[in-house]
């Protein structure tokens, strides 16, 4: 692993210094840098983050994305340092995680929120749709920890590029669903080491690492274990972001944070806003409008989020326990559909993710607990499709805040 098992934390709940979870394998030259790696210049990865003994990427203006083995439960505060190769010259930062995932070998990922906006980055890494930039020749890993296993910390954020392991490989067979491998098998070298945990992966959407602007990087991994670090036939392990994208995103928006900026395949297609065509008022409660449907028919076009709004305008009851929500989507592969209810408050509530295989459509009714929400205001059904090759329409919904 990059840093320890389980990443160490004051009593302040700020993330302390890893310790050395594993010495370089018997018979393996000592290796002297990190591990090949060049310092970086100022403004080429800006949305570099140094969380104590890890690292992390800034996606959005209050959003980090981390490993969960540095912050092993929601509600853990952090400090950390932006904007700067030496961090200690960086701007600070603090927050909390929202959300981890399974751990190592398992999905080791962690969503982070800053207390206060960062907003002085204006070029962020590519958030993916799917996997299709996850298995390039060569990747580039970046972080400030050690320069040898178990050697000392980089004051300077440094670089370095590492080759594609295949899954096919009996180094990287252990956990290929969740997990990207990098490293040189044959000679060792190069590789990021204990201190790099949870900071960015990625892959160039040009094709050309000399030539990569700052938001032409894709982040496709998350800095997560190793065996030592840099020895031959012993790759790095990185959590793999297009796996955990769903719920990443889940967990920003239950949040009410800042999906990520440069989110692939987000632009929503220009569709025209509905006109709710409210039920019947329920006569029991005299002067109420709290069920309206939507039959403007939206494109779910390959690689896509849709949203189509429904105004609720006049109710005066507060939204029940089981309020539904029913779908009537038209798609030719439904494990691709990330669909979720979003509130007037910007609350998101997940009624469908990625379930259901190759399925054709999604016709259900959902039962969600909206009782904590206010009635009136514009809700949303957000639809992402994840994955290429399929495409759908969003033929009708409805929302019932009365149950």
């Amino acid at each position: 692993m990059r840093t320890a098992l389980l990443a160490l934390t004051t009593a302040a709940g700020l993330v302390a210094a890893p310790v050395n979870a594993y010495a370089s394998p018997a018979g393996d030259p000592p290796v002297q840098e990190i591990v090949g790696g060049t310092k970086a210049s100022e403004g080429q990865f800006p949305w570099a983050v140094k969380l104590g003994g890890c690292g992390g990427t800034l996606v959005s203006p209050d959003i980090i994305i981390s490993a969960q083995h540095c912050f092993t439960s929601v509600g853990k505060s952090f400090s950390g340092q932006i904007g700067k190769v030496r961090a200690a010259n960086g701007d600070p930062v603090r927050g909390k995680s929202i959300a981890v995932g399974g751990g190592v070998k398992k999905g080791d990922w962690a969503v982070l929120k800053l207390d206060t906006p960062y907003n002085k980055v204006t070029q962020y890494p590519v958030f993916p749709a799917a996997d299709r930039w996850d298995a390039p020749a060569k990747f580039r890993a970046a972080g400030w920890g050690t320069t040898s296993s178990g050697g000392s910390v980089s004051p300077d954020l440094l670089f370095v590029d590492v080759p594609l392991v295949p899954d096919s490989s009996p180094r990287c067979s252990e956990a290929p669903s969740v997990e990207i491998c990098a490293g040189d098998l044959v000679n060792g070298g190069v590789d990021t080491c204990q201190g790099d945990s949870g900071g960015p992966l990625v892959s160039s959407n040009t094709g050309n690492h000399a030539n990569t602007r700052p938001e032409q990087w894709v982040l496709v991994g998350i800095t997560s274990w190793g065996i030592g670090c840099a020895g031959k036939n012993n790759p790095g392990h990185y959590a793999q972001v297009s796996a955990a994208r769903a719920q990443i995103l889940a967990a920003i928006d239950k949040a009410g944070a800042t999906r990520p900026v440069n989110m692939e395949g987000s632009t929503p297609n220009p569709t025209p806003t509905p006109t709710p065509t409210p039920t019947p008022t329920d006569p029991s409660v005299p002067g109420t409008d709290c069920a309206v449907k939507s039959t403007s028919a939206t494109a779910i076009n390959d690689r896509a989020t849709v949203e189509s709004p429904l105004s609720v305008t006049n109710c005066s009851a507060t939204p029940s326990k089981t309020s539904t929500i029913d779908l009537q989507i038209a798609h030719t592969y439904i494990g691709d559909l990330v669909i979720d209810l979003v509130a007037p408050d910007g609350t998101a509530y997940n009624l469908h993710n990625r379930t259901g295989g190759s399925a054709n459509d999604v016709r259900k009714t959902v039962a969600v607990d909206l009782s904590s929400e206010t009635a009136n205001g514009v809700w949303k059904l957000r639809v992402t499709d994840a994955v290429t090759n399929d495409t759908g329409n969003l033929e009708s919904w409805s929302l019932n805040l009365k149950g």
